[in-house]
């Protein structure tokens, strides 16, 4: 006679490895009404204060761009120490680790629109203490090195990610091998 705790493991093993795609679909589709609403309201609070719609773009940017780079983050470092840990989250993290392209296009409201995000992006020209201060800081602070520094971001971002998703096919075609020097550069 059969062990019914075996049985039961068994089951429980089907029961995780099925999709929950009735699930998904209704998640997917109150998902997309809830969107719909933000970008909305988005659209009526950028019309009703473009200044402050400007800054919270920013902020939401700075939040998601952190969730995103994060993520692929923990997942170079589980592929570095190689352990278990991050099993139950990884399909998680590597959902969020694979926006950096969606990141790097919203990026681009905040690259036509640094003179209302940054007061250094173009200066009062009577305003001598910005005028100091963007001297001082000049190497720094100017438009052309400002959209270098996250194309350069984005690139190796975008390479970390190819590669890590080189590591996880070959993870899943049963090639064992963890090379880290692969991710990292």
């Amino acid at each position: 006679m059969a062990d019914p705790q075996v049985h039961a493991s068994h089951l429980d093993e089907a029961a995780l490895m099925t999709r929950p795609t009735a699930e998904l679909g209704r998640l997917s589709g109150r998902a997309m009404a809830i969107a719909a609403v933000g970008i909305l309201a988005a659209i009526g609070g950028y019309f009703a204060a473009p200044d402050a719609f400007w800054q919270s773009y920013l902020i939401a940017y700075i939040f998601w761009i952190g969730i995103t780079i994060g993520s692929l983050a923990v997942l170079m470092v589980q592929h570095l120490s190689g352990g278990a840990w991050t099993m139950i989250s990884r399909r998680v993290l590597e959902a969020a680790a694979r926006n950096v392209p969606l990141m790097a296009v919203l990026f681009l409201p905040i690259w036509f629109n640094l003179a209302k995000l940054y007061p250094w992006a173009h200066p009062d020209p009577a305003d001598e203490k910005m005028q100091e201060i963007i001297h001082q800081k000049g190497a720094y602070l100017n438009v052309p090195f400002f959209g270098c520094r996250p194309h350069g971001f984005d690139r190796r971002l975008n390479k970390a990610d190819q590669r890590h998703r080189h590591l996880l096919n070959n993870e899943s075609a049963g090639d064992d091998s963890r090379h880290i020097q692969d991710v990292v550069y």
